[in-house]
């Protein structure tokens, strides 16, 4: 009986163990610093309706070193200690974390310290509900000039233009005689190769997610 009891007690040591250790091991690789993105990318910090937007310069100690949001020229908006969602792209698609201000760093250029993430969500491309045109409507971009969309999706669309635009900077896509926008950021933009005259193709990502049923009755529209 008392051998039992010994075989026992050392079973269920063994599995304690065990646990202790796969709890190192989950918070190990949870903690463990996510790569940083390029130079230069650019980050957007959101809190509540807020978006500010600074850019990737490089870790240092107690985070990574950003480029300070700036109003009216010379005033940071924002302030050690407050927290928000950070977002910027990649290859993979859109990557959030959230993260602090760390502290402001003194001198010019403007910049701040912001927390570096232990965890990351990474959104793939759109993965909502696609809207494909079986004839690229055309719309208009930042009120200045068209492009050609090829298809839409709840969180983002995909044009023709016959210019490059440059991956992080703000968009706004517009049907022609329409009051509503959709508003984001480029994602990324290539060439078309097989295309005679310049001819590129750029993602989009909205800011703010657009309803399945609104995008059906839009390509509607624009087909009729």
């Amino acid at each position: 009986m008392l051998i039992e009891v010994l075989l026992l007690a050392s079973y269920c040591l063994a599995l304690f163990a065990a646990a202790l250790a796969l709890s190192w091991a989950v918070h190990t690789v949870r903690r463990r610093p996510i790569a940083a993105p390029p130079v230069n990318t650019r980050i957007r910090l959101r809190q509540g309706a807020a978006i500010y937007v600074c850019h990737f310069l490089k870790p240092v100690r107690g985070g990574w070193s950003v480029t300070a949001p700036i109003r009216n020229s010379t005033v940071v908006p924002i302030r050690p200690a407050e927290t928000f969602l950070a977002e910027f792209t990649t290859g993979r698609g859109l990557v959030r974390f959230f993260t602090r201000i760390v502290r402001r760093e003194s001198g010019e250029p403007r910049t701040l310290v912001i927390q570096a993430p232990s965890r990351v969500s990474v959104r793939e491309r759109r993965t909502g509900g696609r809207v494909p045109f079986a004839r690229e409507a055309v719309v208009l971009v930042n009120e200045r000039f068209e492009a050609r969309l090829q298809d839409i999706a709840t969180g983002g669309a995909r044009l023709r233009l016959d210019r490059p635009l440059t991956p992080g900077e703000d968009i706004r896509i517009r049907p022609p005689g329409s009051p509503v926008a959709f508003e984001g950021f480029v994602l990324d933009c290539r060439p078309l190769e097989c295309e005679q005259a310049d001819s590129y193709l750029a993602r989009v990502r909205f800011d703010t997610e657009a309803p399945l049923d609104f995008l059906l009755r839009m390509k509607e529209a624009l087909a009729g």
